[in-house]
């Protein structure tokens, strides 16, 4: 059995209290939204920067995304269709991509990063957008996502810095869209619910093995483990009416080429998932 990291006081306690937003929103005119994070990141500017733009990094703490280095490049993987474009490029300091679409539609996302006197670095994360139809259900989603996806960046840099990753993004079953699909997913690794931050974590998935793991993000909604060389997320989009969602970040070690495509480890994942709502099929 692997020992499992230790909790993200570093004290070897755990504690009760659940992960703080660091999340605000706000609309605006026809049917215009902006959702905005402000959070240290525990790396230097330029460590920052590379973290949310090149593909093996994004792949730790999100998903595959790739830009082209410079002002009016194409961006890959974060917009659906052709993807966006780069309207500010520079390294350490800032990034904004955008898509814009018919009827109005865009997509904008902007990245200012401030170095601290601790060496470490302020992000000013602000994403803007449209949404034509349910737009509080589409702005509550987007925030709590927006809060995982850069507590899961800051994870990253402090745990596994510069090292290469392959995600495995999954969807449970539909019938896991109920409000009490996060709790099963919960129960099946052994925790409570709510979460406790800091908690350590043991459970089996079949074809994969045991996952060892400490909490290190945890709402009502949405869940995060850190193991020794993975981060894994819980989406509990049963809130909205979604399926819950999964990811698996396979993160290489040092100096080393992003783990291989797995089917296999991928299919495994997926069986344990949907094997956990057999019965409300």
């Amino acid at each position: 059995m692997r020992t499992p990291p230790t909790d993200s006081t570093g004290t070897g306690t755990t504690t009760t209290t659940q992960s703080t937003l660091r999340t605000t929103s706000e609309t605006l005119a026809n049917n215009a939204v902006a959702v905005h994070y402000t959070g240290t990141l525990p790396a230097t500017p330029q460590d920052a920067f590379t973290a949310f733009t090149t593909r093996d990094a994004t792949s730790a703490w999100i998903w595959p995304i790739h830009y082209e280095p410079f002002v009016g490049g194409g961006e890959v993987g974060l917009s659906a269709g052709e993807g966006g474009a780069v309207l500010v490029w520079e390294p350490g300091r800032a990034l904004t991509t955008r898509v814009e679409g018919e009827h109005g539609w865009y997509n904008q996302l902007d990245y200012v990063l401030t170095p601290t006197a601790d060496g470490q670095t302020l992000l000013r994360y602000t994403h803007a957008t449209v949404f034509p139809e349910d737009i509080d259900t589409q702005l509550d989603a987007c925030t709590l996502h927006t809060d995982l996806y850069n507590h899961s960046l800051g994870e990253y840099l402090a745990h596994f810095n510069g090292r290469a990753a392959a995600a495995t993004i999954l969807d449970a079953p539909d019938t896991s869209a109920t409000a009490s699909a996060f709790g099963s997913i919960l129960h099946a690794m052994g925790l409570g619910t709510p979460p406790a931050l800091g908690a350590q974590v043991t459970f089996s998935v079949p074809g994969i093995g045991e996952i060892d793991a400490v909490v290190d993000y945890a709402t009502d909604t949405f869940l995060g483990l850190r193991g020794a060389d993975a981060l894994y997320r819980v989406y509990g989009r049963g809130r909205w009416g979604w399926p819950t969602g999964l990811s698996i970040h396979r993160i290489a070690p040092a100096g080393t080429a992003a783990p291989a495509a797995d089917a296999a480890h991928d299919a495994a994942w997926q069986t344990w998932l949907d094997g956990l709502f057999t019965d409300a099929v």
